[in-house]
C-alpha cells in the first residue's frame, strides 16, 4: 500500500459524517446496522462513514423516502427540507462537539450558545394545537 494517495476527499467525508448523524439520529447506531436495514455489507457503509467513497443516491432513496429525508441534506447539508422536530434534532447535532469544526455549521464555535436550547427544543413533545368549534355568534373577525 506504499505510495497510495489519500483517497478521502473531504467533500465525501462530510457527507459520510452527516450519515453517520443521520443514521444514528434515525436508530441505526452503527455502520452494521445500517448496513443490515439496507441491505448491504458493513465495509460499503464503513467506506461511506469514513469519506472512501461516495454514497450512491440509489442507496439513499429508499431511506429519504421511509424516514422522510431529502437528498438536498445527505449530499449538500441543507435541512430546509426535512420535517421540523428532525430537522432541529439534526442541525443541533451537527452544532455538538462531537463533530469535527470544518463539518459545523458557519460560525459554530466549540459550543454555540443556542446548543443546548435546539437540543432542549429538539427532546420536548410537540404541543398540538387546541381546536374547538366556533359557535354561530363567534367570528373571530371572519366575517
Amino acid at each position: 500500500m506504499r505510495g497510495m494517495k489519500n483517497n478521502r476527499d473531504p467533500y465525501r467525508v462530510e457527507v459520510g459524517e452527516r450519515l453517520r448523524m443521520t443514521a444514528a439520529e434515525l436508530g441505526f447506531p452503527t455502520a452494521t446496522l445500517l448496513a443490515e436495514h439496507i441491505g448491504l455489507e458493513r465495509p460499503a457503509v464503513d467506506a461511506w462513514y469514513n469519506g472512501k467513497a461516495l454514497v450512491p443516491v440509489q442507496a439513499m432513496l429508499p431511506i429519504c423516502e421511509r424516514y422522510y429525508l431529502t437528498l438536498d441534506w445527505i449530499y449538500r447539508g441543507n435541512a430546509s427540507g426535512l420535517p421540523m422536530d428532525r430537522g432541529i434534532r439534526l442541525l443541533a447535532a451537527m452544532a455538538s462537539a462531537d463533530v469535527p469544526a470544518a463539518l459545523r455549521l458557519p460560525g459554530a464555535g466549540d459550543e454555540p450558545p443556542h446548543s443546548a436550547a435546539l437540543a432542549r427544543a429538539a427532546t420536548e413533545p410537540v404541543k398540538k394545537p387546541v381546536r374547538r368549534r366556533l359557535k354561530a355568534t363567534e367570528t373571530h373577525g371572519l366575517c
